[in-house]
């Protein structure tokens, strides 16, 4: 069988993309080449069906991995650098988030717990004046604190969406396909 270019493979994945009816034989059979190569070629390069979004943003997530990954891994020693694209290094791309997010929370909740504990001080506080000004500075650090937690929250999804990891990008689907008056065989 011929060796083809890539401007062959690539027409050959563009036909078989668009084209919802194509298959990887009647491909293979357009270019001259067996319905295996055009398999291994398809798996090779992630070639998708339009419409198949799920694998549009695998596919897009996996590129996003590999250049941020590359770009981090530009500064290691070349003998500790992973395979590119590798699911280690998109586990360990997400699990710093991950651990970045926790990270931010623990300090908030550390200001958040030092809010009540000056709102508590100041309730406790015999001096009528006093416990007036020490609980309005404590309340205003803790509707700050409240603020801060909001917008740490909508910082957060956001990453969470942009990484993969939001709960809305791995929910299943359930799909009913409905086969009125059909005969079953």
């Amino acid at each position: 069988m011929p060796r083809l270019n890539k401007d062959t493979w690539a027409e050959a994945r563009h036909r078989w993309e668009s084209d919802p009816a194509a298959t990887y034989a009647s491909i293979g059979k357009e270019i001259g080449v067996s319905h295996t190569a055009v398999a291994k070629q398809a798996t090779k390069n992630g070639w998708a069906k339009v419409g198949a979004l799920a694998q549009v943003n695998e596919r897009a997530q996996l590129l996003a991995d590999r250049r941020e990954v590359a770009r981090e891994v530009a500064t290691r020693e070349p003998d500790k650098r992973p395979a590119p694209g590798s699911l280690e290094d998109a586990a360990q791309l997400r699990s710093r988030v991950i651990e970045r997010h926790r990270s931010e929370w623990e300090e908030v909740n550390r200001f958040r717990i030092a809010a009540m504990v000056s709102m508590k001080a100041a309730f406790e506080n015999k001096d009528v004046e006093t416990q007036r000004d020490e609980w309005w500075k404590a309340k205003i650090a803790s509707d700050t604190v409240l603020h801060h937690m909001r917008a740490l929250d909508t910082k957060q999804i956001g990453e969470r969406r942009a990484h993969g990891l939001s709960d809305a990008d791995n929910a299943q689907a359930i799909i009913i396909e409905r086969t009125y008056g059909a005969l079953n065989e």
